[in-house]
C-alpha cells in the first residue's frame, strides 16, 4: 500500500498574526476555539482598537495585537471589555495581548487569565468590585474619548488597577520571544539588561 500523505501542518499562531495584512500599523484581533482554531475577530480595524465581531459558544479565549507605540499592556478599553463582557456574558477567561515591533513581528505574549474566584466576584453584588468596575467605566470612557499613549499618571492607575484585580483572582501571564525580555511595561531585546520577575507563561504553549 502507499504510504498516506500527510496533512499539511497549520500555520503557527505566531506566523498567521505577523502574515496579517498591515499588522504592523492596525491593530488585530483572533478568536480562539477548543481545538485551537482561529477565526478574525475584527469587524473593523484601525491604529488604536478593533471593533468586534460576536463571540460564538465555541471561542475560549481571545487575541489581540498592539503596536509599539501602545505597548503589550492592556488599555483601559480592553480591561473593561474583558471583564464587563466576556466574563460576565460569555465564557472567554482568557486575553492574549500580543506586542509587535515597528515592522510587525511578535516580540512577546502578555497574557491575561481569570480564574474562577475573579469569575465569581465579577459577578458578585460586592461593592468594592462595583466600585472598581464603575472606576474603570469611566477611565475607558475617557481614554477612548482622547485617545494617543496614556499619561504618566494614567499608566500608574492602570497599573494600580491591574494589581487590585490579580488580589482578587486575575492571572498575568508573559511570554517575551527569544532575544527579548519584558522590561518597563514592554519587551526589549536584551542589551545587558536584566529581566524583571514576572509569572512563567504555563497555561499554554502558545495563545
Amino acid at each position: 500500500m502507499p504510504p498516506k500523505k500527510r496533512e499539511p501542518k497549520a500555520p503557527s499562531v505566531r506566523s498567521r498574526i505577523e502574515k496579517t495584512l498591515d499588522i504592523a500599523k492596525l491593530e488585530m484581533g483572533w478568536y480562539k476555539g477548543k481545538k485551537g482554531e482561529l477565526r478574525p475577530a475584527a469587524k473593523e480595524r484601525s491604529k488604536g482598537g478593533l471593533l468586534l465581531l460576536e463571540a460564538n459558544e465555541t471561542d475560549k479565549s481571545f487575541i489581540h495585537t498592539h503596536n509599539s507605540k501602545y505597548g503589550p499592556i492592556p488599555s483601559y478599553v480592553d480591561l473593561h471589555t474583558f471583564l464587563k463582557r466576556d466574563l460576565k456574558k460569555r465564557n472567554i477567561r482568557t486575553w492574549h495581548f500580543v506586542s509587535l515591533d515597528k515592522n510587525g513581528y511578535v516580540t512577546g505574549y502578555y497574557s491575561l487569565h481569570a480564574t474562577k474566584n475573579l469569575v465569581k466576584e465579577i459577578l458578585s453584588d460586592n461593592d468594592e468590585v462595583k466600585n472598581l468596575l464603575k472606576k474603570l467605566t469611566l477611565m475607558a470612557s475617557v481614554t477612548s474619548a482622547i485617545g494617543g499613549p496614556y499619561t504618566p499618571s494614567q499608566h500608574r492607575r492602570r497599573r494600580e488597577l491591574i494589581q487590585r484585580l490579580e488580589k482578587i483572582g486575575l492571572r498575568l501571564h508573559l511570554k517575551p520571544m527569544p532575544g527579548f525580555i519584558f522590561k518597563k511595561g514592554r519587551f526589549v531585546k536584551i542589551r545587558g539588561l536584566k529581566p524583571e520577575p514576572h509569572i512563567p507563561f504555563d497555561f499554554m504553549k502558545e495563545p
